[in-house]
């Protein structure tokens, strides 16, 4: 005996409370991941303050050995509780010693500190030379997109909890859990 198969148009709320049921079994992921979720582990005074002074906010950084100025930083306020890092560099002769480390984790230090959620550099998908040592640090691919200054460019992120880390490659195909443990 075959079957007999309906299709019956409901409520959308009918379908969604049943989809909610089973979401979990059928695509292992959440369907959404709540804002408070996220940031939960941020202060909202100094998100809410952040939001509210959006003007973007432009910093500053020089990096010393010594007496001697051997590198910068500069970033700004992208968007209300996001940094975006415009330019850093090494003098030459300072290179591959570990500075820009030492720069990168100051930086990232601080500007947690501010309250910012997120920080974001774009370069040229041929920059290896920056791209490599972000990718090890931490900093996760956000997306490409071709700009006329440098041709193919990478959008890196650094977020600034394991919340966004976990839901970053959660929907990039990880299976990540979102819980950190």
């Amino acid at each position: 005996m075959s079957a007999k198969i309906i299709i019956k148009q409901v409520d959308y709320s009918v379908v969604q409370e049943f989809s909610k049921k089973y979401y979990m079994e059928l695509f292992n992921e959440p369907t959404e991941i709540t804002s408070d979720e996220l940031f939960v582990d941020f202060n909202k005074d100094k998100i809410s303050k952040l939001r509210k002074g959006h003007k973007n906010k432009k910093y500053g950084f020089l990096i010393y050995h010594n007496e001697t100025i051997i590198g910068w930083h500069l970033g700004i306020q992208s968007k209300p509780v996001v940094y975006h890092m415009v330019s850093s560099a090494i003098l030459k002769t300072y290179q591959g010693k570990g500075y820009y480390k030492i720069l990168l984790t100051e930086v990232i230090r601080r500007i947690k500190e501010e309250g910012y959620v997120a920080i974001t550099s774009l370069h040229s998908a041929t920059n290896n030379k920056i791209l490599v040592p972000k990718l090890k640090y931490g900093f996760y691919i956000q997306g490409f997109e071709i700009q006329t200054n440098y041709g193919l460019a990478v959008n890196l992120i650094y977020y600034l909890n394991e919340k966004q880390k976990n839901a970053h490659e959660l929907r990039v195909g990880s299976r990540s859990s979102l819980s950190p443990n």
